[in-house]
């Protein structure tokens, strides 16, 4: 492929319409900022990424859970969205349960030196209560388990979380463009590989509260070639979500800047290079036969 034109489009999330959030808004390409012929390819790189790390580690899509009692009734608790600290999520999540009765009914001691919750205590009730985290994505992680469902027994003992506490921030985001897709990742629903709107995967390496930068360096990762020629941006669809493949919950804005380039098949210039070449290898070799067959 030959690139024949290419612009920069400097974007921002911040000239949303009143209506859209965050998350989740689109944006219209004239036509005549980016004249694609009909014999033409149009691709799309993601050039540049920056955002705030502000994001919430106790957020609307990782604060609900159920806490089910050994009678089989079950209570579903929701936590106050909000960045914590270790010691101010255990004493968030046994506030939040024990707001169930006039009684302490769990005890979550703060982490020890690995980081890993040093006890939960079940201080009433009689025989088991489980927590169901199966309602949020990844809120066993932040309290230090391994899987979704975690059954207390009635106890004075320490009872260590199985897994070390995870933060709760996304490792990485992944920037969605409604674009035909032509990128792949897993499909949970189909439990196979296919097509994605996934336009590229941004890690989040830095503290809370900093900027985070992502620039492609490497020339043609995230990618989209439009698959038939002729086929222009029009109105484009824009979201983010977090490792969990959920809607991130956004505070602030996001800039970031596409790269559209205008390729053509040179596939037919190289042939007929190729074919002018050889005539005249043809005739070099003819000239030079007759050069030294002379009589």
């Amino acid at each position: 492929m030959k690139v024949l034109r290419k612009k920069l489009f400097f974007l921002t999330s911040r000239d949303r319409q009143g209506t859209e959030s965050i998350n989740n808004f689109s944006v219209i390409f004239p036509p005549n900022l980016m004249h694609v012929q009909p014999n033409e390819l149009l691709r799309i790189t993601l050039v540049y990424f920056s955002t705030l790390n502000s994001f919430f580690n106790i957020n609307s899509t990782n604060n609900t859970f159920k806490f089910k009692w050994n009678t089989g009734n079950f209570t579903t608790c929701t936590l106050t969205p909000g960045n914590y600290t270790l010691a101010q999520i255990c004493t968030l999540f046994t506030s939040t349960i024990s707001t169930l009765t006039s009684t302490t009914v769990l005890t979550v001691s703060c982490p020890d030196t690995t980081n890993n919750y040093s006890s939960w205590i079940l201080n009433t009730g009689t025989g088991t209560a489980t927590i169901d985290f199966s309602l949020s994505d990844g809120l066993h992680l932040i309290m230090g388990f391994t899987t979704t469902l975690k059954i207390l027994s009635l106890s004075t003992t320490a009872t260590k979380s199985t897994k070390c506490m995870y933060s709760g921030s996304p490792t990485f985001l992944q920037l969605h463009a409604n674009m035909p897709p032509q990128n792949c990742s897993y499909n949970i629903t189909q439990n196979s590989v296919n097509y994605s709107d996934i336009l590229a995967n941004i890690p989040v390496i830095v503290p809370t509260y900093s900027q985070i930068l992502f620039q492609e360096f490497s020339g043609d990762n995230n990618t989209f070639e439009f698959p038939a020629k002729g086929m222009r941006l029009g109105t484009v669809n824009f979201y983010i979500t977090n490792n969990f493949r959920t809607p991130m919950p956004l505070v602030d804005d996001y800039d970031f800047v596409l790269k559209a380039e205008v390729l053509i098949d040179d596939e037919n210039e190289h042939l007929g290079v190729s074919k002018q070449m050889l005539d005249l290898h043809k005739l070099q070799t003819l000239n030079l036969d007759h050069y030294f067959n002379r009589s």
